[in-house]
């Protein structure tokens, strides 16, 4: 069982020392224990412009 549930609402800091938020979207582990997450980040909109 993940500790990490899909769904969970979840917050940390970036690289730039700024509070991020997102939710998770799965789990996974690898054989030697380390637990991949794939992170859904709340508030981020990527905008093209010229």
């Amino acid at each position: 069982m993940s500790s990490l549930p899909a769904g969970t609402r979840i917050f940390f800091y970036n690289s730039n020392g700024r509070l991020t938020g997102g939710i998770v979207e799965s789990t996974s582990a690898m054989e030697n224990g380390m637990q991949i997450v794939i992170i859904l980040f709340l508030g981020v909109a990527n905008l093209a412009y010229t």
